[in-house]
């Protein structure tokens, strides 16, 4: 439990420092992902979220790459 509290903090800390020079996260299928991309989609989202695994920052990091994965797959394939 405290280690995915100070995961979150230090992955918030580390984002907003970075956000001011947008600063790349991921890059799939040559689309750039920024930290501040990422952050927005994962705070929108942080309020729906009851049990507190579910709010680990790695795994919605994970299952942000995985979206994006599957989306440019489709749109490859034309789907």
């Amino acid at each position: 439990m405290k280690n995915n509290i100070l995961s979150i903090c230090t992955l918030l800390v580390a984002m907003n420092v970075f956000s001011q020079n947008e600063k790349t996260l991921v890059t799939i299928n040559k689309e750039k992902t920024t930290i501040t991309d990422f952050k927005r989609i994962y705070e929108k989202n942080l309020d729906a979220i009851d049990s507190e695994e579910a709010k680990d920052v790695t795994n919605n990091l994970a299952l942000y790459i995985n979206y994006k994965l599957k989306g440019g797959r489709g749109i490859s394939f034309k789907v």
